[in-house]
């Protein structure tokens, strides 16, 4: 039941309404008929509805500032791009890596004791390419094996690797 407080004044031929400065309704309607919009508070929250209980669009909704702000539309569709565009170029990125490392994957060593040699290969992976030159060694008793190489990928991106191995 609202609690409304009204005062009436006749003065004249005029009669003056006042409503207490903090009025409490259950629901306020605005509009008429079928365009009527409801706006209700229950301990879920405020609740804005059509005439006929539906669920009604707010518009014109300013965007928000604080933590506990409502967001319009537009706050979130950029939000939701933002992330969007990070995550694209994150999986760019880690496509481009993984070609990079595939292309020192794909470099020949020596296998011939007291030889070098000096290799490239290239690779790609989803759209994103890679080249690596690498270099290894077999030493002269065939025990000791150096191996030095390195990629460029497409997101401009380096990768180095050494390595020695030890076999008896």
């Amino acid at each position: 039941m609202p609690v409304v407080t009204l005062k009436s004044v006749v003065q004249a031929k005029n009669i003056n309404v006042a409503v207490s400065d903090n009025p409490e309704f259950n629901t306020v309607k605005v509009g008429k008929g079928n365009n009527a919009t409801t706006i209700s508070s229950d301990a879920d929250g405020v609740r804005i509805a059509k005439a006929d209980g539906s669920p009604q669009r707010i518009t014109n909704v300013a965007a928000g500032r604080a933590d506990n702000d409502a967001v319009n539309v537009g706050q979130l569709k950029g939000a939701v791009n933002n992330l969007n565009n990070k995550i694209n170029r994150n999986q760019r990125e880690a496509r481009a890596g993984i070609a990079g490392a595939a292309a020192i994957a794909g470099l020949p060593e020596i296998h011939l004791a007291g030889k070098s040699m000096l290799a490239t290969a290239a690779s790609t992976y989803k759209g994103e390419n890679a080249i690596a030159v690498g270099y290894s060694r077999l030493s002269d008793n065939s025990k000791i094996k150096l191996k030095l190489s390195g990629s460029a990928d497409t997101r401009g991106d380096f990768i180095g690797t050494v390595g020695v191995g030890y076999a008896w």
